[in-house]
């Protein structure tokens, strides 16, 4: 359907059709020879499309016409100076065009995802222990993911699978690490660097497997990243909405301001709950959706239609079908964790909570095997270097001694239990990217930055207007054992047992003759 599957690179600009074989040698010729920009290339679905669409539309008028001229050395001598013409979606008709090729892209992505989905003739071997699936591809990638802990998302938002599966057996037949990207001279070497480091997983920066993802198709202009700030961004929006309104979606009872009421409300009075409000978007989208289904006389949970609302209510009653259907995806755009990590949904990340064997065992209470004295050791990494120890107080000494970090100062703070999370995801992002935690300073490399720190005495709680953000609800490391040793200051407090002072009246056997009618 695409065009730009088979399509070389037009000049727009040259009387004749001089054609490109890449992209860089259009984008390069166009700059030096025209001295023509095109402004944010990679909003453009099918650039070859694109050209040819501006070719025509050239020939009808000068580039001043379309484009805003920006002047270089302007503060120089005009014989120096130099014009530039800027093509961007500043303008109405270019911004169209951008639109349109993005939605033709989404339609034949949507074609491709549904093929692939439902070809019966799709076969490949796992990436590391090289067992042919043949068939559903979704056996593979669990396969992947809880055979080998190698998780790329979930099989429904992945389109182009063949394409990423090579690409991924490609690097590491390079052997090259799939998440920080660096060579390595043998396969053992790789392994155990993967192993030890948690880099069995791919980088998300990588935005050359943006194209493997389906979400990066939904929305003009927007990659995976923009959408979870953008919905990080709308959640704390309702959160802290007073103006929030909605009605019951049974009693018809009115709540106003705090969500939360509403959500509780079902929950209790109703028996109906949704999830918990700190774990919900587009609130009001998603009452009105399921409001519009009970409405149809349609079961939440087994999607049935019934002819009255009466016998609707007694089976979600008798059939306990009171609550929402989770294998209906409709409802997974309205949760916060199914934004939380790249390419997974909640299912993925309750499966790596729970642990490998979990999804085979989850709904089987009798089995207590590997409760106790085989359960594995965790590790606990520093905040700032790469020291891993067993236990909070080891972890929590070593701060304190190599960093002069009191971690206790976080542990006990006053404030809510997300905001010490926000804290500790801050400093990981800040110390991974060789960031100063305070004065935000860049570093060329680790050790620099920790020798600033140190001097500058840098090494302290930063304040609230750098970690206080919606994103930092995220953990900037994958399974940070370290969150798992806040403390929340809700936790139920139990006063100590004091034993009272009583006395004790005479006892009976004080009497002496009772004594020896008892021998």
């Amino acid at each position: 359907m695409l065009a730009s599957i088979v399509q070389s690179f037009v000049c727009p600009s040259c009387h004749d059709e001089t054609q490109f074989s890449e992209e860089q040698e259009i984008l390069k010729h166009l700059l030096c020879d025209h001295k023509l920009v095109i402004a944010e290339r990679k909003l453009i679905a099918d650039l070859p499309r694109y050209l040819s669409y501006w070719r025509k539309r050239f020939q009808d008028a000068p580039l001043e016409t379309f484009c805003p001229v920006i002047r270089t050395n302007s503060d120089l001598s005009p014989e120096i100076q130099e014009d530039y013409y800027l093509l961007c979606d500043a303008l109405p008709e270019d911004r169209e065009i951008r639109v349109t090729l993005q939605k033709e892209k989404l339609k034949w992505v949507l074609e491709q995802y549904e093929k692939e989905r439902n070809d019966p003739a799709f076969s490949h071997s796992c990436l590391f222990c090289k067992q042919v699936y043949v068939g559903d591809r979704a056996e593979l990638l669990n396969h992947l993911a809880f055979d080998h802990h190698f998780s790329i998302g979930h099989p429904d938002n992945i389109v182009f699978l063949k394409e990423f599966l090579n690409l991924i057996e490609q690097k590491l037949t390079m052997l090259r690490c799939l998440y920080c990207e660096k060579d390595f001279r043998d396969w053992s070497i790789l392994k155990e660097h993967m192993r030890k480091k948690l880099h069995k997983k791919i980088n998300p920066r990588n935005q050359e497997y943006d194209k493997f993802y389906l979400i990066n198709y939904l929305e003009f202009g927007k990659s995976w990243q923009d959408v979870q700030k953008w919905v990080l961004e709308q959640y704390e929006k309702e959160r802290n909405d007073p103006a929030f309104s909605h009605s019951c979606l049974f009693c018809k009872q009115v709540y106003v301001g705090d969500r939360a009421e509403l959500l509780n409300h079902l929950a209790f009075d109703h028996h109906f709950s949704i999830g918990h409000p700190d774990n919900i978007v587009f609130l009001k989208e998603f009452l009105n959706l399921i409001e519009q289904k009970l409405t149809m006389l349609r079961c939440l949970y087994c999607e049935k239609d019934f002819r009255d609302w009466s016998i609707l209510k007694e089976h979600m009653r008798k059939k306990l079908h009171k609550k929402i259907n989770p294998r209906n995806q409709e409802y997974d755009k309205f949760y916060l964790i199914n934004y939380l990590e790249f390419g997974k949904s909640w299912q993925d990340v309750q499966d790596e909570e729970d642990g490998p064997e979990a999804k085979g065992k989850r709904d089987d209470d009798s089995d207590w095997s590997d409760w106790g004295e085989g359960t594995k050791s965790i590790n606990i990494l520093c905040l700032f270097c790469d020291m891993q120890f067993e236990d909070s107080d080891t972890i929590i000494l070593h701060m304190k001694q190599e960093h002069s970090f009191d971690f206790t100062s976080i542990q006990g703070k006053e404030m809510e239990f997300y905001d010490k999370i926000k804290i500790i995801n801050y400093i990981r992002r800040q110390v991974h990217q060789r960031c100063c935690i305070i004065c935000e300073e860049q570093f060329e490399c680790h050790e620099s930055l920790l020798e600033h720190m140190s001097t500058a005495e840098h090494f302290q709680v930063p304040p609230s207007s750098q970690w206080n953000q919606p994103q930092y609800y995220f953990p900037t490391k994958e399974d940070d054992n370290l969150l798992c040793i806040l403390e929340d200051d809700e936790k139920e407090h139990i006063d100590d047992v004091i034993p009272e002072n009583l006395e004790v009246s005479c006892s009976i056997l004080s009497d002496e003759q009772l004594r020896k009618t008892l021998q």
